[in-house]
Parts: C-alpha cells; sequence; structure tokens
C-alpha cells in the first residue's frame, strides 16, 4: 500500500480546524490477501490504543475488537487513522471511500495539524511494514504525534 496523495480537499487552508484532508491509497497486490497479518496488526492498533487510553486493560486479550477478518486494507488504515489520534488524545473521523479498484481515499477530519498526517503517514507507513514482516513500534509513532499536537 501506498501514499499517492495527500492534500486538504476542504476548508479555508491545510491547517484550518474545517479542513478535510483527502489520502488517496493504492492497493499493492497481495495487500488483501495476507488477512492473518491484517488481523494482527488491527489486533496490535486495539493493543497500542488501549495501553494510552485505557491501561488497566491493555493486556486483556479478551477485549481485543472482534471482526478484523471482515475489514478491507482500506478500513484497516482508516480505523488506525482514528485510533493514533484517539491514543494521542485528539479527535479524528477518517472513512474510507472508494475512487477506483486500485485507489482508494481516506478522508480525515478535523485534518488541520502536522499532528494529523504524521498520524496518517505513521499509520499506512506502519501497516505497509507489518505486511512485509518488519518490526512496527506504535508506541514511539503516538508519543511523536502528542509531542506535534503539543506544538500547536
Amino acid at each position: 500500500m501506498q501514499i499517492v496523495r495527500l492534500a486538504v480537499l476542504e476548508g479555508p487552508n491545510e491547517f484550518s480546524e474545517d479542513a478535510v484532508l483527502s489520502v488517496e491509497l493504492q492497493v499493492e497486490p497481495g495487500d488483501d490477501l495476507r488477512r492473518h497479518r491484517m488481523s494482527a496488526f488491527h489486533s496490535l492498533v486495539t493493543a497500542t490504543i488501549r495501553e494510552f487510553r485505557d491501561p488497566d486493560s491493555a493486556h486483556d486479550a479478551s477485549r481485543i475488537m472482534a471482526a478484523s477478518w471482515q475489514r478491507t486494507p482500506e478500513e484497516l488504515i482508516a480505523l488506525t487513522i482514528a485510533g493514533l489520534h484517539r491514543a494521542a488524545g485528539l479527535d479524528a473521523q477518517a472513512r474510507v471511500v472508494s475512487v477506483e479498484d486500485t485507489h482508494w481515499r481516506i478522508l480525515v477530519q478535523p485534518a488541520g495539524s502536522r499532528a494529523t498526517r504524521r498520524a496518517v503517514e505513521l499509520a499506512v507507513d506502519s501497516f505497509r511494514d507489518f505486511l512485509a514482516g518488519r518490526s512496527v513500534d506504535l508506541r514511539r509513532g503516538v508519543l511523536a504525534i502528542r509531542r506535534l499536537a503539543a506544538l500547536r
């Protein structure tokens, strides 16, 4: 999976709280065929969010979100973007819109911060690295997003 375009779709300027960030992704062959890795990535994201938002339940395996097997790569990226925001103490919504068969657009709102852009990049890079079998440190990413949000 690769970011094809990252731009503000709506809003007076790119740092406005009213801005809507458009993330266009190109799905690579095999991204949706690695369901076991996608499920494991979903569990990693969920555990990271819980570690920051609800530390007492971070290691409670029975509370891991279900239905990850039915998720598409694009949905997992959107959930990851929203989840990284929650873990960093920010509020943002992310939803998937199909552009064509191999391109997907994720809309993120509000998009008016460097922290949001970092969350988007982190979500896509982490997903791609995880699927390729490389290690991913979402915890460090959340801390970087928090630092960027504090600079506002």
